[in-house]
């Protein structure tokens, strides 16, 4: 295996950029999940659910495989510029997919209006958040607690 590093340091305002877009993406994708599969249930909208042989596919598997298509997309094609800006759009959309019916994870039931989703929506918010907002007092803590994990706030 050949050992390039081609690797992109980002600077500390492309970071926070970086998370912005993410987070942007993440509660769009949520907002518009949600009034749609609302709408649906209203009747406002036809209900269109993707089926596979009578099994109907959750958005939750939707943004498990957009989550494994950025992750292998990010690592071996090292996206620059233009591509990353998608690339971290593409991410936001399929956290918010992933997150949305994170009940589904614990349950392995699918009420879609388990009040688990929302906490794991808000639980994520608020990481997303902070990264971008208190990034300076992260860092801080990071000095006086190593375990925290210097790189991913750095």
């Amino acid at each position: 295996m050949e050992n390039t590093n081609n690797s992109i340091a980002l600077s500390p305002r492309d970071k926070k950029l970086a998370l912005l877009i993410i987070l942007i993406s993440f509660l769009t994708t949520f907002i518009v999940i949600r009034f749609v599969v609302y709408a649906a249930l209203k009747g406002w909208v036809p209900r269109h659910p993707i089926k596979i042989k009578d099994v109907h596919v959750h958005h939750l598997c939707l943004g498990i495989a957009l989550l494994s298509y950025v992750g292998i997309y990010a690592l071996l094609w090292r996206p620059t510029n233009r591509q990353l800006y998608r690339t971290y759009i593409v991410y936001g959309m399929a956290l918010s997919l992933t997150f949305d019916e994170f009940a589904m994870w614990v349950h392995l039931d699918s009420n879609y209006w388990h009040p688990l989703n929302f906490v794991a929506m808000g639980v994520l918010l608020v990481i997303l958040l902070n990264l971008i907002f208190f990034n300076a007092f992260w860092r801080k803590l990071g000095n006086k607690i190593p375990f925290l994990g210097r790189r991913l706030i750095d």
